[in-house]
C-alpha cells in the first residue's frame, strides 16, 4: 500500500484480517508491506517494522444491539476474545451470560 510514512500503516494492518505485522519502506514514495508472519530478520537502514496486536477489551454491563453476524456457545466471557475471528468487519463481541453464548457484532 502506498503510504508516505510508517505511522499510517498501523490502521492498514489492523484493518487487514491476515496482517499480524507490517514493514514500511520509502520505496515508491513510501510503501507498507502487510505481513501474516515474520520471515528472516534483517537490518535495513530506514525501514520501520511493527507487530500489530488486535486487542480485545471486555466492558462490563455494555451491549451493542444489531449487527450480529455469528454466535458461539461458552460458559464465560474469559475465552471470547480468542473466538473473535480476525475479520476487519467484526468490531465487538457481546456475551449473553444467561444464554451462555458469544455474539460477534459487525461494525456499522
Amino acid at each position: 500500500m502506498s503510504r508516505p510514512n510508517a505511522e499510517l500503516c498501523c490502521a492498514d494492518s489492523e484493518g487487514t484480517a491476515e496482517s499480524k505485522l507490517f514493514v514500511w519502506s520509502s520505496s515508491n514514495g513510501g510503501t507498507s508491506w502487510m505481513k501474516y508472519t515474520k520471515g528472516t530478520k534483517s537490518t535495513v537502514f530506514g525501514v520501520k517494522s511493527a507487530m500489530v496486536f488486535k486487542m480485545c477489551i471486555q466492558l462490563r454491563n455494555v451491549d451493542y444491539s444489531g449487527g450480529d453476524v455469528a454466535n458461539t456457545q461458552g460458559e464465560s466471557a474469559d475465552f471470547c476474545c480468542e473466538r473473535l475471528p480476525s475479520d476487519a468487519r467484526l468490531q465487538a463481541l457481546h456475551v449473553d451470560i444467561l444464554q451462555r453464548r458469544h455474539v460477534l457484532v459487525e461494525a456499522d
